[in-house]
């Protein structure tokens, strides 16, 4: 449904039925099941509360204010979530990683995690075992190059969405 609104709007009124359907789906805790009605705790972007925020944010202004409020108690919850739930073991990434998932979230909280994912913090998380090391480290979202896209943009104060995600 991002991709579908964030390359045509004119689709957002045809798909307010699908995505109030998506917004019922969000459980108690404020994350997104893998799997409806099974909620198995996967809090990352690619599976849970952190990519559900990102692509609310991304389709907000498109849709109604009625939507747009339901969309924002959906992302306040979905953050609280992300905060208590989300520092992950994997190495620090976008997609299964605590870099994606500090993208879901605002500052302070965003620059905590995002303070876990530094050149330094990586090394010696992988060497006390900390983290589990990426297979495919020079990945745009599993590794290095992601990682270095995140930087590049939190530095210049313009993270906004996901590359490749919502920047179409």
């Amino acid at each position: 449904m991002t991709q579908i609104v964030l390359g045509n709007p004119s689709y957002a009124p045809k798909l307010e039925a699908k995505l109030s359907s998506l917004l019922d789906l969000q459980v108690v805790d404020g994350n997104w099941p893998v799997v409806p009605g099974k909620d198995i705790g996967l809090v990352q972007f690619c599976h849970g509360a952190p990519g559900s925020i990102i692509s609310l944010v991304a389709i907000r202004p498109h849709f109604t204010a009625h939507l747009q409020a339901r969309i924002d108690a959906a992302v306040e919850r979905g953050r609280k979530v992300t905060w208590e739930k989300a520092l992950l073991t994997k190495e620090p990434n976008i997609c299964h990683g605590i870099i994606g998932n500090a993208l879901a979230l605002k500052a302070p909280e965003r620059d905590h995690f995002l303070g876990f994912a530094t050149p330094e913090k990586i090394k010696q998380g992988i060497a006390d075992g900390r983290f589990e090391k990426d297979e495919e480290p020079y990945g745009l979202l599993w590794g290095e190059a992601g990682r270095a896209w995140v930087w590049m943009n939190v530095v210049n104060s313009s993270v906004d969405g996901i590359i490749p995600y919502t920047d179409i």
